[in-house]
């Protein structure tokens, strides 16, 4: 979701950090609801982690939700993928110096950085509320959530799951459309 810079009429053009992508997309574009959709485990919330990271790195202020993970578990998701450090060394702690120092770098950068994460709201009003809040006081370029089928809406508990995130998801497109 996303909001014109300075009261401009321009659209923001942000790149995913993937060349091929972004030639697809045309890069993510105000107003713009991006779906990633795919089987379980093949890396969409990594995917997502190098958006998050090239545009953190081009200096945007970004607003990210996780249903999924904790704030520090996307934090180090996110740090591993820019010090170039394996997930795998990054959990266990088998770090060279050479990667410890990189790691350190990075974190040191992200700290500072205007990623906002938010790993406690779960329902569509808070998200969207939330969101609002941020674009006001943050001036976010956008929000991304990982991951959208875990979005609770009490309103419509009851009703066809499919249609519930049917719903929601409108609601998402709505949202980024009224608020870019």
């Amino acid at each position: 979701i996303f909001k014109k810079s300075n009261g401009e009429n321009n659209a923001i053009q942000l790149g995913t950090g993937f060349e091929k992508i972004n030639k697809c997309l045309k890069g993510i574009a105000n107003g713009n609801l991006i779906t990633i959709a795919a089987n379980q485990s093949v890396g969409k919330t990594t995917l997502l982690c190098n958006w998050l990271q090239s545009i953190i790195r081009m200096n945007h202020a970004w607003l990210h939700f996780s249903l999924e993970m904790s704030n520090g578990q996307v934090l180090s998701k996110i740090i591993g993928i820019d010090a170039h450090v394996e997930s795998e060394k990054l959990q266990d702690g088998t770090l060279s110096k050479e990667d410890m120092a990189k790691v350190m770098e990075s974190a040191k950068f992200f700290y500072k950085s205007k990623l906002l994460l938010n790993d406690e709201c779960n329902s569509i009003s808070e998200i969207l509320n939330t969101t609002l809040r941020y674009i006001k006081s943050h001036n976010i370029a956008g929000m991304s959530v990982d991951y959208v089928q875990l979005i609770q809406d009490p309103d419509r508990r009851g009703k066809n799951r499919y249609e519930e995130l049917g719903i929601i998801s409108g609601e998402l497109k709505n949202y980024a459309r009224k608020n870019n």
